[in-house]
Order: structure tokens, then C-alpha cells, then sequence
């Protein structure tokens, strides 16, 4: 052990002492770690670690500090700390281009003994930078393959400052090439732990550092959140966000240009269709308020970075404000204006609208660049006049109805329809006719001088398909019948109220029997309850429930009914050997239930 006292008599009670050791490290056989620990008036107040690789004549050192189980993070170099040594410390050579301290006893120092000259009859000097430069491609792979930690303090490198033109070549060629080759393909970035990435380094190389220019005030504002924009995209090629201002700080971006994540860079990874699909509107907002605050608005164009009522990206040129909404309109009847005016056109006006979130930030849009509720009326006014399709496509009618019921229920003055649709105003008893055969114009006449269509409407918005309804009517006698059955005063008509009793009372009961995991109530047109077996996903039974309000003992003459839906579901494969009818008796206050199993392949 080398024991150093430094007594200050100025001062009585200044006494300074270092005690230095070598430790040992199986880190790697080059790597030598020297612990100096340090004594104030026979106070210990301090330890410190560096690390030191010699290849030949030269050594590299860098201070460390130990962390758990072996490993190290790499401390910062003490401020204005000599680059070079030779024996002793060469004052004024804080800035020489080297990551780390360079210590030899063989450099040749200049004469003023601050630095070293490197021209070509400067072999000594060159030989120890060589060898400098293969310890320091030493202290990369150890600091890569045992993750030591804050590895930006080995990375401050700037471009050389050589005037004589050999010797510059020289040292970007055999030096400082090699160096900045090193730090750039090294994994030595840390990712953010949050993301529980299988890899958890990447190189610089991999990598994108947030940046803005240093001139600017509170740079790390902007810095922080340009990441926070970035990370929502590229999390995986960001630092850990404990690192991004030390990375800003330390990096030379004009050496490492590649990896500059500067505002245009960041709309440019916005602007790629494969990230598209991430962004959320509120991103969007987010990315465009930061955009104007720093007087970029020329981004917006650039990249396309605007969201149209569609969710897809436009330049502003391509955009207009919203101005659909009429004073005497509801939002959604000028939405269902929009619908109806590109299903007619093919053209949706929400391609060319800003998206609403936008609006509150100001001038985006000049407010004359606007698209208002006399354009809507007006564009689908004249798409009707000028429509070459067939009117009884159903497609067209479908568009016609729609367009028919915003008419009547919009609750705009006829006046005002009048004045922003006239062609459809004194046009809609005719395109009305022209949707219709001489054929179907007889049938409706037929049904508007039966005083039955709003009846007969109601038939045609069921599900009653055509054939249905043709049976009907070829049958009307025996469907007369059915009708009186239906309007007789018998207890066991279809009562909505008793049905949802007897469902409540049987789903109690299911799940007595079966247990509540099993018991699935889905209600739907094919059955009521659902059994699954133990294993919580194949079905064991399917029940539909039919209540009566008789006991048991009067329900001879009470029948239950089966929809249609529901033998077809019974010829399904799913259904076979599965299908139960659970016929509920409820009388008065008793309730009991009895179970028939239905099977249409039997036979």
C-alpha cells in the first residue's frame, strides 16, 4: 500500500492523507482497479475507485464507482481534470481529444510541458496514442459485457482541432476514427426499465438522442419533451429517461449527427405510414401545440401532421374548418347530413374537415378557409339533380329514405329547407316516383286506400321475410284464426313480466344445480341459459325457458310456442343431444320446473 500526507502548515489542523491499493478483479486481465482512500486530520471522509488499462507503455484511467455484485458505473472526469500525464499531471491539457485520462511515462511532452505534439517525427507520442487507443477498445467490450452503468461519461469526443494536414490525417485515421467507430456500435445505451425488453442495451448506433440547439433557454424543457413525444413511437430507440440530459450533454452532434432527435426529425417518424396506426388524437394535439409554440408551423406542411374527421393525416392546405353546424341543428343532424351526402356522391367532406380536437388551437386554419352548412346543403342539393344512377337501385333508395326523414325531422323552417335545397324541395314527390315501377306504383296505391300502411310498415321493418308474408296472405283465412287465438283472454299469453320471473327463477335453480361458473344467462332468439362443462368452455346443455301462469296439474290445454329461430338452431351440430326446454309452472306464489330434452336427429 502507498501511503501519501499532505500537511498544510497555513493551516494547523489541515492534514491530508491518501492511501492507495490495487484491488483485485476476474473482470479482465488488463483491468486494474486502484482504491485511494482518503483521510482528513485522520478523519476518513472518502473512497475512490479507478479503473486503469495498460497496453505497453500506456495506461487509460477512468473513475468508477462499485454499485452491487461487481458491477460499476462510470463517474464524470473532475472538472478542468488534465487529459494527459507523464509521471505528473501536464497543466492545461483538460481538453485534449481523448475520451479518457492518458497516463505514460514515455510521452514526450512539449516544452511548456502542456500537451504533446503528434506530427510525423513525433513517433514516441504517436506509439502511445496507438497503444491508448487499443486500451480504450479494451474498456468498451469490458463496459459492454458487464453493463456498466452512466456510459456516457466515456463519450465526450469533439472533432479534432489540428491545423498541420498530415497530422490531422493521421489522428482521424489511426485515432480518433477507431474511437468514434467504438462508442458508436457499442451497446453501451441503457433502455428504460419499464419496457421489460428482452435486450436491455443498445448501441448509439440503435439509438436516438433528443436534441434542440444549446443556445435556446431551459433547453432541457424542450429536451424532455421531444422524449416524451418520441417515446410513445420509439420507445425502444430512446435512453432510459433518467439519461436523456446526460446523453444531450456529453454527445457532439455535429460528430454524431445520425442520431439527433430534433423536432423535424420527430415529425418525419410521426409522418411514417407503419406509426400512423399508434397515434391517438390527443398525441396528435400534443405533437401539434408543441409544433407552433416553437414557430414551426412549416412542419405541419411538410409532413403532414393535421388530422381530417377521418383520422388521417393532411396538410393544412388540404384542410378547412368545420362550420356544419347550423344554429338550428343538432351536431348529429349535420353529421347525418355528411353521411347522406357520401353515400350519394362517393365523397365524404370528412376527408377535407379538420378534426374538431384542433380547433381551440389558434390560426391553424384561417377562419375564411372554412366549409359550412350552406356548402353541405348545397354539394348534396346538387348531387340529386345531377344523379345518373338507377333510382330503384336499393342502394339509392335507402339514401332517398334517409334523406326523406332528415327532411321531416331536422326542425328547419320550411323556408329555410326551401332556400338551401331547392332542387330536392320542389323534386321529392317525383324522385319519389322514380324509384318506383307502373307495378309497384299500384301496390301503393293499393295500400294507401286500405288506410293499413302504417300497419303494413311495420310488417315490412320485420323480420318476416317475403315468402312469410306470401303465406300469410294466401292463408289469410287459417291466419284469421291464429290472430283470434292470439287475442283470446286465456292466463297464458305472452307476458313479458311473467317471462322475466320464470328466467330469474330458473337461473336461481341452474346455478343450485350446476354451480354459478357453469350458468351463462345470454337470452337470446335460439335459448335463454347456457351450461358449459368443468372445463368453463365447451357447452354441456343449452335451456330455454317457458313460463305459463298455470300449475302443473291444469296445463293439459296450455300450449308454449317455438320460434323459428330456434329449430333451426336445433338441426345445428352444436345443438345436438343439447337442447332443453325448461316449461316453468308458476301459480300464485308456487314455482316449479320441469325439463324436456329436444332432439331433432333422433330420427
Amino acid at each position: 500500500m502507498l501511503e501519501i500526507e499532505i500537511i498544510d502548515y497555513r493551516i494547523e489542523t489541515s492534514k491530508l492523507m491518501f492511501k492507495r491499493e490495487e484491488l483485485k478483479s476476474e473482470i479482465h486481465n488488463s483491468l486494474i482497479i486502484i482504491k485511494t482512500i482518503c483521510y482528513k486530520n485522520d478523519k476518513h471522509f472518502e473512497d475512490k475507485l479507478i479503473g486503469n488499462i495498460l497496453e505497453g507503455e500506456t495506461e487509460i484511467a477512468f473513475p468508477i464507482e462499485e454499485i452491487e455484485g461487481g458491477k460499476f458505473l462510470l463517474l464524470p472526469f473532475p472538472k478542468n481534470c488534465p487529459k494527459l500525464f507523464c509521471a505528473f499531471p501536464m497543466i492545461g491539457t483538460s481538453e485534449f481529444n481523448f475520451p479518457v485520462v492518458l497516463h505514460s511515462e514515455k510521452f514526450v511532452p512539449n516544452i511548456n510541458r502542456d500537451g504533446i505534439e503528434l506530427s510525423k517525427f513525433d513517433k514516441e507520442n504517436r506509439e502511445r496514442l496507438l497503444e491508448a487507443k487499443k486500451a480504450f477498445k479494451i474498456l468498451l467490450e469490458i463496459v459492454e459485457k458487464n453493463q456498466w452503468k452512466e456510459t456516457y461519461n466515456i463519450c465526450n469526443i469533439t472533432n479534432p482541432d489540428i491545423k498541420e494536414i498530415e497530422t490531422k490525417e493521421w489522428f482521424m485515421k489511426e485515432v480518433f476514427n477507431p474511437i468514434k467507430e467504438g462508442i458508436f456500435n457499442t451497446n453501451l445505451i441503457e433502455l428504460e426499465p419499464s419496457l421489460n425488453l428482452n435486450i436491455h442495451r443498445k448501441a448509439l448506433s440503435s439509438i436516438y438522442i433528443p436534441y434542440v440547439e444549446r443556445k435556446i433557454k431551459e433547453p432541457q424543457i424542450t429536451i424532455e419533451i421531444i422524449y416524451n413525444l418520441g417515446f410513445k413511437l420509439i420507445p425502444e430507440q430512446l435512453p432510459k429517461k433518467d439519461h436523456i440530459l446526460n446523453w444531450y450533454q456529453i454527445i457532439n452532434f455535429e460528430i454524431f449527427n445520425e442520431i439527433k432527435l430534433d423536432i423535424d426529425k420527430l415529425c418525419e417518424i410521426v409522418a411514417n405510414p407503419e406509426k400512423i396506426s399508434k397515434l391517438s388524437i390527443k398525441y396528435l394535439y400534443d405533437l401539434v401545440t408543441f409544433i407552433i409554440s416553437k414557430d414551426r408551423k412549416d412542419l405541419l406542411d411538410k409532413y403532414g401532421l393535421l388530422s381530417n374527421q377521418k383520422l388521417q393525416l393532411k396538410k393544412i392546405k388540404l384542410l378547412k374548418n368545420d362550420r356544419t353546424k347550423h344554429k338550428s341543428l343538432k351536431e348529429s343532424d349535420s353529421e347525418k347530413l355528411k353521411d347522406i351526402y357520401n353515400s350519394i356522391s362517393g365523397k365524404d367532406c370528412r376527408e377535407n374537415l379538420l378534426h374538431k380536437e384542433f380547433e381551440t388551437i389558434e390560426n391553424i386554419i384561417e377562419n375564411d378557409c372554412k366549409y359550412d352548412f350552406e356548402d353541405l346543403a348545397k354539394n348534396t342539393d346538387e348531387e340529386l339533380r345531377n344523379y345518373e344512377g338507377n333510382f330503384q337501385d336499393e342502394g339509392f333508395l335507402l339514401i332517398l329514405k334517409d334523406l326523406f326523414n332528415w327532411f321531416t325531422t331536422c326542425e328547419l323552417s320550411e323556408d329555410t329547407l326551401i332556400n338551401l335545397f331547392p332542387y330536392f324541395s320542389q323534386n321529392k314527390a317525383q324522385l319519389y316516383l322514380n324509384t318506383k315501377t307502373s307495378q309497384e306504383l299500384e301496390y301503393a296505391f293499393d295500400i294507401e286506400i286500405s288506410g293499413k300502411s302504417e300497419v303494413l310498415a311495420k310488417l315490412a321493418k320485420s323480420s318476416l321475410s317475403i315468402s312469410d308474408l306470401d303465406i300469410i296472405a294466401e292463408n289469410s283465412s287459417s291466419f284469421l284464426d291464429f290472430v283470434k287465438f292470439l287475442n283470446s283472454k286465456q292466463e297464458d299469453n305472452p307476458n313479458e313480466e311473467l317471462g322475466q320471473i320464470g328466467e330469474e327463477f330458473l337461473h336461481n335453480h341452474l346455478i343450485q344445480v350446476f354451480g354459478k361458473d357453469k350458468v351463462l344467462w345470454e337470452n337470446t332468439s335460439e335459448y335463454d341459459f347456457r351450461i358449459l362443462e368443468n372445463d368453463l368452455i365447451n357447452t354441456k346443455y343449452y335451456i330455454d325457458a317457458k313460463t305459463t301462469g298455470k300449475g302443473i296439474s291444469n296445463s293439459d290445454n296450455v300450449p308454449f310456442f317455438m320460434r323459428i329461430a330456434q329449430w333451426t338452431f336445433l338441426d345445428k351440430n352444436e345443438a345436438s343431444d343439447k337442447y332443453i326446454i325448461a316449461r316453468i309452472f308458476k301459480n300464485e306464489n308456487t314455482i316449479d320446473v320441469k325439463y324436456l330434452k329436444l332432439d331433432t336427429k333422433i330420427l
